[in-house]
């Protein structure tokens, strides 16, 4: 090929939209944490009367072992051999 065309125009396009739904879902989430942090810095009185929401209730689930560790390690190695063979054959 003698006449290398870049489309400057569809690359910059692509990083402005990139960029610009990063932006969206970075406020999402930062009007969610503050929102959440400004909840639990309240008055500690009605503390006891208000249950936890929000990603405090997922902190206990996090490092609970899985009920079937074998079945799930077996699914899980099968499944990312799968991905990975059709990523190469595509």
């Amino acid at each position: 090929m003698s006449d290398v065309q870049i489309h400057w125009f569809s690359i910059v396009n692509s990083v402005v939209v990139v960029f610009f739904l990063s932006g969206i879902l970075s406020m999402i989430i930062i009007r969610t944490l503050r929102k959440d942090i400004a909840n639990y810095n309240r008055e500690d009185d009605i503390e006891d009367t208000m249950e936890e929401s929000g990603w405090k209730n997922v902190h206990g689930d996090v490092f609970r072992p899985p009920q079937y560790p074998m079945i799930l390690s077996s699914l899980l190695g099968s499944g990312i051999q799968l991905f990975c063979m059709i990523l190469i054959v595509i």
